[in-house]
């Protein structure tokens, strides 16, 4: 996928978003309950607010499962997305650039 993507790190529920929409984020980046951070694969936190963006598209959580398997979409599942619904997907191994709250 080649479009840029990107927005505001955001809690949409119990998860970690862009804006309103759920994301399948790169391989190793996680949440840093602690510091309420996203952490990239390089260690850098990006707290909420803060802007990221990268290279990526929109997917169906049924291409979600075809594409990366039963895991990712469960996880989407138990943020409450419908099967079917569109979701904000990163490329993977791609670079991610954020830039900090003002």
């Amino acid at each position: 996928m080649t479009a840029a993507i990107g927005g505001p790190v955001t809690k949409v529920g119990t998860c970690v978003g862009i804006g309103e929409s759920m994301v399948v984020w790169p391989e190793g980046v996680s949440w840093n309950e602690d510091s309420q951070s996203l952490v990239l694969p390089d260690g850098t936190q990006v707290a909420l607010g803060s802007e990221v963006s990268g290279g990526g598209g929109g997917m169906t959580t049924s291409a979600i499962d075809s594409l990366f398997g039963s895991e990712a979409a469960e996880g989407l599942r138990e943020c409450g997305v419908e099967d079917g619904e569109d979701v904000v997907v990163f490329n993977v191994g791609g670079r991610l650039s954020t830039t900090p709250v003002s």
